[in-house]
Formats: structure tokens, C-alpha cells, sequence
């Protein structure tokens, strides 16, 4: 992904989308959908944020326009955050999970403190979101 007329980037590999694991790597986050309680899982991929000059936050926007869960697993620690739609930051540390609605607005940052910031976001629907 490129943000229009700049040169900010993410990259992005998909593990599982639209009904379809999508990468060898899917088999390996079965313990963590069962440990998150995953009735449906929607999509499930790992960013890489690169390392920018000046820490930029990312458009504010929503996963899905349905509720639904998500979580944000960190992979490194960093000065990158993602932003919720109160203004509340939560700063990427590494093993911590953030868990949230994800069809409540939101942003991601670039980091500006080690070479690229990493995470992995999951979106799925529990069995409380389903009653």
C-alpha cells in the first residue's frame, strides 16, 4: 500500500482473507485464534511498517463496517502506536495484544526508532458478537 502523492508504504502478508487461508504461515496461528475464542474469522495479516524520518499517522479509518473484534499483536517494541477514535494511543510493544472494535475508527503510525515496526492484525467475530 502507497499513500497517494507521497512516499509513505506498508507491506502486507496476507495470511488468511475472504474465507481462504492464504499463506503456508495460517496453521501456526490455530492455537491463537482458539486462545482470541474466533467464530469467524474474517482476516488475518502481518504489517510492516518501514522506519520514516518523522512518525506519520496513517488515515484514520474503520476494518469493517459491521461490528466485529480485532487484535493487534505486536511484534517489536517501538515509538509507533495505534490511535482509537477517543485519542487513546497504544504504544507497539512487543508481545502485547491490543483488543477492540475494529468498526470503530482507528489509525496506525510509522516508527522513526528502529529499522520498521511490525504487527500482526487479526479481525473475527466472537461468539458474544454472534448472540
Amino acid at each position: 500500500y502507497t499513500a497517494k502523492n507521497d512516499k509513505l508504504f506498508y507491506m502486507v502478508h496476507v495470511i488468511y482473507d475472504q474465507n481462504v487461508p492464504c499463506s503456508d504461515h495460517y496453521n501456526t496461528f490455530l492455537p491463537l485464534f482458539e486462545k482470541l475464542g474466533v467464530k469467524c474469522l474474517l482476516r488475518v495479516k502481518v504489517n510492516l511498517y518501514p522506519n520514516t524520518e518523522i512518525l506519520h499517522e496513517h488515515a484514520i479509518h474503520t476494518d469493517y463496517p459491521f461490528s466485529h473484534s480485532a487484535a493487534i499483536l505486536s511484534l517489536n517494541t517501538c515509538d509507533g502506536y495505534t490511535k482509537l477514535k477517543d485519542g487513546t494511543k497504544i504504544n507497539s510493544v512487543a508481545n502485547r495484544i491490543l483488543l477492540f472494535d475494529a468498526s470503530e475508527e482507528h489509525c496506525s503510525t510509522t516508527t522513526t526508532n528502529v529499522p520498521a515496526r511490525f504487527n500482526i492484525n487479526i479481525n473475527y467475530i466472537q461468539e458474544q458478537t454472534l448472540s
